[in-house]
């Protein structure tokens, strides 16, 4: 790359708050190099740990350092008005620790479940006490045979201000 092109791709970095300076190199001769890094928390992911009686959530920062963590006493139940108070509860943990939608590059779960190798169904749960639960109503990606996870690389959560759209359908289940 040139030298121009480096530069230009810097600045842009730094607008969108990704990249910011960091001081300076010692001079081997010449002018002092400027010295760059990474900004941490300009991107976040959310975790979420699902399980028969409570729920966990994790914000990272892009450093992978654990900005929040709480666990909720929240029984798991498969209806509309559990996952509402999920996504109410995750909302109400950003605006805890001031988080921005926008900067939010996706979410994980993860539970003691079992998914279809074509990741349709969670199919078998004895901890949350279900089976047959079809999962293509939610925005996310269900992997197998990784238990009852998606990464915050893959599917519909991925994109910048989803956990501000998202919405439980009103035929849910």
């Amino acid at each position: 790359m040139s030298l121009p092109t480096v530069s230009q791709n810097l600045k842009d970095l730094m607008a969108d708050g990704l990249v910011c300076e960091n001081g300076r190199f010692d001079s081997t001769g010449g002018r002092k190099a400027q010295a760059f890094c990474y900004n941490p928390d300009a991107r976040f992911s959310v975790g979420l740990d699902v399980t028969r009686n409570h729920l966990g959530i994790v914000i990272l920062n892009a450093g992978g350092e654990v900005v929040g963590n709480r666990r909720f006493r929240t029984p798991f139940s498969h209806v509309k008005s559990y996952y509402e108070m999920v996504w109410n509860l995750i909302d109400g943990f950003m605006d805890e620790f001031s988080i921005d939608r926008e900067r939010i590059l996706g979410v994980g779960i993860a539970g003691p479940a079992i998914v279809s190798s074509d990741g349709q169904y969670l199919t078998y749960s004895p901890v949350l006490g279900t089976d047959n639960i079809r999962l293509g109503d939610f925005p996310v990606t269900f992997l197998s045979p990784a238990p009852f996870a998606t990464t915050p690389t893959q599917g519909a959560l991925r994109r910048p201000g989803i956990l501000t759209t998202r919405r439980i359908p009103s035929t849910f289940p």
